[in-house]
């Protein structure tokens, strides 16, 4: 990819020390916002390793939101790679077991969400992101560029930055770190890093084989190895001969430095389990050594620096969470700091952006460790029904609705009601649809001229007051406030908002009177089951609450999700 030409001017809003899918996404959402930006990133170009590949419902709605979504559905394996994961010796050897995940299918959760969810490599999504953050002229991106230091202000941040061509001052008023769990923003800034837990040691390898002979019956969005010695996991890259495998090693008897192509290639084809003229010919395009670690920033806000993605909460990959919380919590981010930017809400609105994400970040480490505890007990010696028992026990592995489209937060930048939401009887796995104050509001279809759209759309980029079908008090008293970027509307057969079916009231949790108002980034902030004496003093409490001010009207909203 080729840069971006920076902008003249040696002063920024913004700069994003980080190009993967954190800070790209951070960036195309602030310059849908209006908000001039550089991104910065030490390396010649976006990353070629694969690393993360599954992408969940939620984080497949941010980026359709964007406009990504018909990549997305070009990009992602074949659907037969996506319905299991499989337990085995090797990959030549005995079946040991498979945990069907049937959430991963096209389709399988459409009247959960407009998005399917999507297995494609990081190195294909990252330079999507970039192509498409590289569109805005709000944007400057510029790799080669290194971050080497700071020193905040009451009002903003000096950066020194090292290019080719040397050394480099510049002055921002943001600063937000998204460059990786050993991230230098947060080192300058002198925020300490809290290590949860140091799980398992890893070669991350990356290579072209055949692999079809033993793979023909078990496709599988991963498939590990449980033999002792030869402890991993396979995971196809794209449905053919392109893979990653994950090598499980003990760094007291394999120092990571010890691991040569070579050796790498060795324990590969151990992996296999194939002998002699069997083993297929192989090329190893990429390999790296890893920790499998949990952590978390002491802060993820410090004055005018934040923290977001690995920056801000290292999740162990165990459940494909780590890239997909540093998505959504670029979209968290993103319309808080450009409404205090824009003078639209007060600097306390930033206080719930801590808040919210790290209860979210706490909550999907906490489940990665399950996942990995997990595959440990199914390592374990045992009878073949003992394992195959352990298994059954470990469809949380692959399974997590709850996590996924059940996102919410218990306190921030909302009215939380007494109650909250409901839970499933596995939170974790299991989705219960609710419109409670702090979760993602659920989606239903909305009948447009040109199509039907997502509610998810509704609140694209501007709060959305939806009120049941006799709500016009409602959408009466948001249009008196003065809050930037409001939609509201009625919901029902002929009101503002025409559902496919009459489902928003039970839905949502209200009488026909009643009423939810959504933040940009879909999440419920406010719910009131009826309409009450006076609607504009409960919408004034809760732009109070949140830190609002100088609310303008959106005629319309942006509707980017329609059906696949």
């Amino acid at each position: 990819m080729t840069p971006t030409t920076p902008t003249a001017s040696r002063d920024q809003e913004v700069v994003i020390c980080g190009a993967g899918p954190t800070g790209l996404t951070l960036s195309i959402l602030l310059s849908r916002f209006g908000i001039r930006h550089l991104v910065i990133d030490r390396r010649e170009t976006v990353s070629g390793l694969p690393r993360a590949r599954g992408i969940n419902h939620r984080t497949g709605e941010i980026w359709q939101l964007l406009g990504l979504g018909e990549a997305l559905r070009s990009a992602t394996l074949p659907p037969e790679w996506l319905e299991r994961m499989v337990y085995q010796e090797t990959l030549a050897g005995p079946l040991i077991g498979t945990v069907e995940t049937p959430g991963n299918l096209p389709g399988a959760s459409s009247h959960l969400t407009p998005s399917d969810t999507y297995c494609i490599s990081q190195d294909r999504t990252d330079a999507l992101l970039a192509r498409h953050a590289a569109t805005y002229r709000e944007a400057s991106i510029r790799f080669s560029t290194e971050f080497v230091g700071l020193r905040q202000r009451p009002d903003g941040v000096d950066l020194t930055l090292r290019t080719g061509a040397g050394e480099e001052h510049i002055r921002a008023a943001w600063l937000i770190g998204c460059d990786g769990t050993a991230s230098d923003v947060r080192a300058a800034a002198e925020i300490p890093r809290v290590r949860l837990a140091t799980m398992d040691s890893f070669v991350n390898a990356h290579f072209v084989a055949d692999l079809r002979r033993w793979t023909q019956n078990r496709k599988a969005v991963l498939l590990w190895n449980m033999r002792e010695g030869v402890e991993g996991v396979f995971g196809p890259l794209d449905g053919e001969n392109y893979w990653r495998c994950q090598i499980n090693f003990d760094p007291a008897q394999d120092a990571p430095d010890s691991w040569t192509a070579d050796k790498v290639m060795a324990r590969i084809r151990t992996m296999i389990g194939a002998t002699g003229a069997d083993m297929p010919s192989a090329e190893l395009r990429s390999f790296y050594p890893f920790e499998v670690r949990a952590g978390l920033a002491a802060h993820f806000v410090s004055g005018r620096i934040l923290l977001a993605g690995d920056a801000a909460h290292q999740i162990p990959p165990h459940g494909a969470l780590g890239m997909n919380t540093g998505v959504q919590t670029a979209h968290n981010l993103a319309w808080k700091l450009a409404a205090v930017i824009k003078g639209e809400a007060s600097g306390c609105l930033l206080e719930s952006y801590e808040a919210e994400r790290r209860e979210v970040a706490e909550r999907v480490i906490g489940h990665a460790i399950s996942n990995y505890e997990r595959v440990v007990r199914i390592r374990k010696k045992g009878t073949p029904e003992q394992r195959r028992d352990n298994v059954r026990g470990a469809r949380g592995y692959g399974n997590a609705l709850g996590l996924d489209l059940g996102v919410h937060y218990s306190r921030g930048a909302l009215i939380a009601e007494e109650q909250g939401g409901p839970y499933g009887e596995e939170p974790s796995t299991e989705y219960l649809p609710t419109a409670a104050p702090g979760w993602r509001a659920p989606h239903f279809w909305v009948r447009r001229a040109a199509g039907r759209i997502s509610s998810i759309a509704l609140s694209d980029g501007c709060f959305a007051l939806l009120a049941g079908r006799d709500g016009d008090a409602w959408v009466a008293a948001a249009r008196d406030l003065d809050v930037s970027r409001l939609y509201a509307g009625t919901v029902g057969p002929s009101g503002d908002i025409v559902p496919d079916e009459q489902v928003f009231e039970d839905l949502y949790g209200l009488d026909r009177t009643g009423c939810v108002l959504i933040r940009p980034d879909g999440h419920v902030a406010f719910r009131s089951r009826t309409c009450p004496a006076d609607p504009r003093a409960a919408l004034m409490r809760v732009v109070e609450a949140i830190g609002l001010a100088d609310v303008e009207v959106v005629s319309r909203p942006r509707a980017h999700i329609t059906p696949a």
